[in-house]
């Protein structure tokens, strides 16, 4: 069962994306194997509030792992985050449904 992680922006956040966008990239197609989807969350208009992961692994420190070796993560993008267990149950990205 994959992790799902939400994680939300320091005050600096918006500076920070844009000084470690490339690295923050690059490890993202490094791990992109270990990665089910993730991409940024937008609270109001088009100004990024934090991100969303959802991470290929059934173990907490896992999960953890990959977030605390990401540059943004590294860098203090994120103020704070969330890990949940998600349960994919329905949609198109999963090919129907699971009952």
């Amino acid at each position: 069962m994959p992790y799902m992680v939400l994680c939300e922006d320091s005050t600096d956040g918006e500076k920070l994306r844009s000084q470690y966008l490339q690295e923050h990239l690059t490890y993202v197609e490094g791990v992109l194997g270990k990665i089910c989807v993730a991409g940024p969350t937008i609270k109001c208009g088009e100004q990024y509030s934090g991100s969303c992961f959802i991470y290929n692994t059934d173990e907490l420190a896992s999960a953890k792992k990959l977030l605390e070796n990401d540059p943004y993560h590294m860098h203090g993008v994120y103020k704070s985050c969330c890990f949940v267990k998600f349960v994919p149950a329905a949609g198109h990205w999963i090919g129907g449904v699971t009952w």
